[in-house]
């Protein structure tokens, strides 16, 4: 099953003392981030901005919020946890799924925020044509991504949580993750038990550093493992076997362990922000991120690939009017597709691929259809979704011949029952 591994990844933290930080409720400005990996230094460059992020406004426009103590109320208090946007995702005020995980029967499983900003879990048995609200615990904050490597059993991330069911979303328990104002982004879970997540935590001075963490239980424990110091942001992860992972962002980390040891890797002539990765096999995998410097419609993506377990990377030119893809899925025998919000009113980016990401088919969205949020493929010709059609959560499936099915989510995204404990 798919999952969402792609995010915003947020500005550099706020100066000021803990304690002003965490009494700070208002919205910051937005900030565009480009860094560039090469050579293994990180420069970053910032311009402020001062829209809110919507279903059109573009993926390298970055929202951050702190949110005040009496926000959270699981696991534990981490008010400094930045609240990080997905495009076409939950806004503030706005509920919607930011990530999904389907099989190839059609069972979907969607989570993301209601309109307090709480986490909410849904599920579907018809490929999102209809969804039914799962249990989750009131009080927990918004989940950014989601594995599910069996229908039944799914990890969900967000803000300074984990979350699992084992009932296929209908019940949800949280679970305590060890790292303090942390933020997790992706997740991905190989087998049952082995699962990886990233994020982003607060540093001293400078942007926001890589958070990772892994699970040896199915995500009701976590631990730190050994990688890299000074890593710079993190903004997905996919585990394709139970050893092999990668993770990408600021930079590129893969694992042969399970995650238990991280090792940095580098493109040569460097690379921009990566916001999400899919692997085909073990040995091949494809990151794909927005455009680091511009938002026009005729620009194009990055893209970097690697066909030796992630030893070595190389840069692909991704086609024109790429510009805006950040999420991408991809499953055996190198079938891909990648998505993203719209751009100046035009049609959601969407293409595919059968050669591992070495050329790429461009597909036309129907309308309403404004924003791809995160994609779930389960063969070259169809991927599950969810996304917006203007301000409204919709979802549905692809089709590279033949009709879309897109339908709008007709759940209410408001507060849900706890889960029986």
């Amino acid at each position: 099953m798919g999952s969402r591994s792609t995010t915003e990844l947020p500005p550099p933290r706020a100066r000021g003392s803990a304690s002003e930080r965490s009494r700070r409720a208002s919205v910051l400005p937005l900030a565009l981030v480009a860094i560039l990996v090469s050579g293994g230094s990180v420069a970053v460059a910032l311009g402020a901005t001062g829209a809110r992020p919507t279903s059109t406004t573009s993926p390298l426009e970055l929202h951050h919020v702190l949110a005040p103590p009496s926000r959270w109320s699981v696991p534990r208090n981490e008010s400094a946890a930045p609240v990080v946007g997905t495009p076409g995702g939950a806004t503030p005020g706005a509920g919607n799924f930011n990530a999904v995980s389907c099989d190839v029967g059609g069972h979907c499983v969607a989570v993301g925020a209601d309109t307090n900003g709480n986490a909410l879990g849904a599920y579907s048995n018809d490929g999102g044509a209809t969804w039914t609200l799962g249990a989750v615990l009131p009080g927990t904050p918004s989940w950014s991504a989601l594995s599910c490597p069996t229908a039944l059993r799914c990890v969900a991330v967000g803000q300074g949580v984990a979350a699992t069911s084992k009932n296929g979303g209908v019940t949800w328990a949280n679970a305590t993750i060890p790292a303090v104002d942390t933020t997790l982004l992706s997740v991905s879970c190989a087998t049952t038990t082995t699962c990886a997540a990233v994020g982003v935590s607060p540093v001293t001075a400078g942007p926001f550093g890589g958070a990772l963490l892994v699970s040896s239980d199915g995500g009701a424990s976590w631990r730190i493992p050994s990688a890299p110091t000074n890593v710079g942001a993190l903004g997905s992860v996919t585990c394709a076997s139970a050893t092999f992972c990668v993770a990408v962002g600021a930079t590129i980390l893969v694992s042969s362990d399970g995650g238990a040891t991280w090792t940095q890797r580098f493109v040569n002539g460097g690379t921009g922000v990566l916001r999400s990765v899919s692997c085909d096999s073990p040995t091949a995998c494809v990151a794909v991120g927005p455009s680091p410097l511009s938002s026009s419609t005729t620009d194009n993506a990055l893209e970097v690939v690697t066909s030796d377990g992630g030893a070595t990377w190389s840069s692909v030119p991704m086609p024109s009017g790429s510009a805006s893809v950040d999420t991408i899925s991809c499953v055996a025998g190198g079938a891909c597709s990648v998505a993203g919000p719209s751009l100046n009113s035009s049609p959601p980016p969407f293409f595919t691929s059968l050669d591992g990401g070495a050329t790429w088919n461009a597909q036309s969205p129907p309308a309403p259809l404004t924003a791809i949020t995160a994609l779930s493929c389960v063969s070259g010709s169809t991927c599950f979704f969810v996304g917006s059609s203007g301000n409204s959560p919709t979802s549905g499936s692809t089709a590279t011949t033949g009709a879309w099915q897109i339908s709008p989510v007709s759940i209410a995204f408001t507060p849900v029952a706890a889960a029986p404990r």
